[in-house]
């Protein structure tokens, strides 16, 4: 089963403080804890994006679909990350 995690982000005033990894952390946790296998979330290479692609990447998720979206002038990417049981 999978858990879908929505868009979220953290004020720029605030980066750097580890907010991010924390909800990432938690968001893992419950899905554990829920029993799901797997939890994804969409993304994108638009450059305001580039550092959650960054704390993404450090956090376990790998890049499994990269969509053309070139119609809005930058990529949508789905991530996945595989829970441990």
């Amino acid at each position: 089963s999978v858990a879908w995690l929505g868009w979220f982000c953290v004020s720029e005033r605030e980066r750097g403080e580890g907010i991010g990894r924390a909800v990432l952390e938690f968001t893992k946790n419950e899905c554990q804890r829920e029993g799901f296998k797997k939890l994804k979330l969409y993304s994108s290479l638009h450059p305001e994006y580039k550092i959650s692609e960054k704390l993404y990447e450090r956090n376990g998720f790998s890049k499994e679909v990269e969509d053309g979206g070139l119609d809005r002038g930058f990529k949508t990417i789905e991530r996945e990350l595989v829970l441990k049981a």
